[in-house]
């Protein structure tokens, strides 16, 4: 882990399974957002991404499955053992405000 303090991010660890099962699939998330979201960042194709508070990696997820090579960090863990777990990236626990 980087050198902040992980006890800031107490409730977000605490949480973070419950995250995982419940919001990431809101469809909301899924049939509002992301497509928005995915239409913003236009051909990604061949380009290189970091995604800060990757979470459990869906976005580098959908990314990838356009061309990307994705790299993420997240502050939790859990998050990024998940995200390691997708097998389509670099994951790393860290915090954006250190890069």
């Amino acid at each position: 882990m980087a050198d902040f303090e992980a006890s800031n991010y107490f409730g977000w660890q605490s949480s973070a399974l419950a995250w995982l099962e419940t919001v990431e699939a809101d469809p909301n998330r899924t049939h509002l957002l992301d497509p928005i979201l995915l239409n913003l960042c236009g051909d990604v194709s061949k380009q290189r991404i970091l995604d800060v508070g990757c979470g459990n990696g869906r976005f580098c997820k959908f990314l990838t499955d356009r061309g990307a090579e994705c790299f993420g960090i997240d502050v939790i863990p859990s998050f990024v053992a998940a995200a390691a777990n997708e097998g389509i990236g670099e994951f790393v626990v860290a915090e954006g405000a250190h890069l």
